[in-house]
């Protein structure tokens, strides 16, 4: 499969190989001939906005611009965050609404994540630097949420 279209039941895009991605929903896998951040970039165009301009409303609504969440869908919401700078050929991007719990393996320095599905997939990320990025995904969900209720109040 040469393209991936996000949506609600996307878990999360890992970098699979130096050129291909693995690609996790709620009812299967995909391996994708694309990198991750690809597959990130063409679905914000495919939702009307660019990677760069999802980068900028999230640097407006919460200051981030580092290892910064993104939404990648606000009609459904969807709201990606990475686990790394996305420079990185390592970083993965994981789906924040079907997120369910986590926890972290000191022995094996590995972080578990548990999906709303039950899934379960293991990455080289350290529990701080997963909690961080789940809270600030979690800023990002709230402000777009505070924006949209100001909306209604015109």
């Amino acid at each position: 499969m040469k393209d991936y279209v996000i949506t609600s039941k996307t878990l999360a895009i890992l970098p699979y190989g130096k050129k291909s991605s693995l690609v996790y929903d709620a009812d299967n896998s995909y391996i994708i001939a694309r990198k991750p951040n690809a597959i990130i970039n063409s679905n914000c165009i495919y939702h009307g906005s660019t990677y760069g301009g999802r980068l900028l409303g999230t640097k407006k609504l919460t200051g981030y611009s580092y290892k910064a969440p993104i939404i990648v869908d606000e009609i459904n919401p969807i709201i990606f965050f990475p686990t790394s700078s996305p420079r990185l050929s390592s970083c993965c991007w994981l789906n924040l609404f079907n997120i369910s719990t986590n926890y972290y393996d000191e022995i094996l320095d590995k972080s578990y994540i548990r999906f709303t599905n039950n899934r379960v997939i293991c990455l080289s990320v350290s529990k701080n630097i997963l909690d961080n990025q789940i809270l600030r995904a979690y800023k990002l969900a709230f402000k777009i949420n505070k924006n949209d209720k100001n909306r209604l109040n015109y």
